[in-house]
C-alpha cells in the first residue's frame, strides 16, 4: 500500500511516518523542505496548496500532519477546501490529524469541547469551520483523527491504545490522554482497518 504524509518533517508527522515504515508501508513524504527529513524515503517537494490531483492519486492514502502556530488557524479553511477539490472523485483517502476541540465533551453531544476554551474561541471556531468542510464534502473518502486533551509529545509509546467517535473518552483514571506516538499507531492501525471512514474518531490511553 502507498501512503504519502503531508508534514513529514513535524512532530506527528515524523512519527506516522516511522510507524508506517515499520508496518511495511511504502511511505513518499510531501513537506516544503526536504532536508528536514530524518528518514530516506521519497519526496514530493510542494506547497500544500500546491498540491494537484495527479500528485495525490498514485497513493492509496494522503495523511495530512498540516499544523500552523497559534493564530494561524484560518489557514486550516483553504486547505481543507482545497483538499476537497483534489480529492474529489479519486480512490485515494485523506486521513487529516486535526484539534481535540472538535470533540464533543460527552455522548450526548450537546456540547463541545470548544464550548470550554473561551480563551480559544476564536481559533475554535475557525478549526471547526474547516472540519466542516470535510463533513459537508460528497466525493471525498475523509477521516478526521481528533487528539485528546491531553496531547502527550514527551508520552511513552506503550503500543496500546482505545479509540472512539466524536467525543471524548477516557483511560482507566478517566483521564483523556495520549501520547504521540500512540496516536500516530492509532492512525497507521486506521489505515488498514478502516473503521472510522468519512467520520471523526479519537483516542486515548487504555
Amino acid at each position: 500500500m502507498k501512503i504519502a504524509v503531508i508534514g513529514a518533517t513535524g512532530k506527528t508527522g515524523h512519527l506516522v511516518v516511522e510507524q508506517a515504515l515499520k508496518q511495511g508501508y511504502d511511505v513518499t513524504a510531501i513537506v516544503r523542505s526536504p532536508e528536514k527529513l530524518q528518514e530516506d524515503i521519497p519526496v514530493i517537494k510542494r506547497d500544500i496548496l500546491d498540491l494537484t490531483k495527479e500528485d495525490i492519486e498514485p497513493f492509496d492514502v494522503v495523511v495530512s500532519c498540516f499544523g500552523v502556530r497559534v493564530g494561524q488557524e484560518q489557514q486550516h479553511i483553504p486547505v481543507n477546501k482545497h483538499f476537497v477539490d483534489i480529492f474529489a472523485g479519486t480512490d485515494t483517502r485523506l486521513i487529516e490529524v486535526g484539534t481535540g476541540a472538535n470533540l464533543y465533551t460527552d455522548d450526548s453531544r450537546n456540547k463541545k469541547v470548544l464550548d470550554f476554551l473561551p480563551a480559544m474561541k476564536k481559533q475554535s471556531e475557525l478549526l471547526e469551520e474547516a472540519y466542516q468542510v470535510l463533513q459537508d464534502s460528497k466525493d471525498v473518502n475523509w477521516t478526521y483523527l481528533a487528539p485528546p486533551f491531553h496531547y502527550n509529545f514527551d508520552g511513552p509509546a506503550t503500543g496500546h491504545y482505545r479509540t472512539g467517535t466524536d467525543y471524548v473518552i477516557v483511560d482507566k483514571k478517566g483521564i483523556s490522554e495520549i501520547s504521540y506516538a500512540d496516536l500516530a499507531l492509532a492512525l497507521v492501525d486506521e489505515i488498514k482497518n478502516k473503521q472510522f471512514e468519512k467520520q471523526m474518531f479519537t483516542a486515548t490511553y487504555e
